[in-house]
């Protein structure tokens, strides 16, 4: 799988990370693939939409690596 993804900030305090998840030898989006930051408490997590786009709310800003 392949992952593309950058994130923003949308204030001092929150950032967002966004995305979308394809796979690595066809290269098409993979719908309801879940995405969850390790080492984040609480937990914080979403699924890819039917265009494999997928979004974080909420997140602090920092280094974070994503699971698909």
């Amino acid at each position: 799988m392949l992952l593309i993804g950058m994130g923003s900030c949308l204030f001092a305090q929150n950032s967002t990370i966004k995305g979308v998840v394809k796979d690595k030898v066809s290269e098409l989006e993979l719908i309801g693939a879940s995405i969850k930051v390790l080492n984040l408490e609480p937990f914080q997590g979403t699924v890819s939409d039917a265009q494999g786009k997928f979004v974080l709310l909420g997140i602090a800003p920092g280094r974070y690596t994503l699971e698909v």
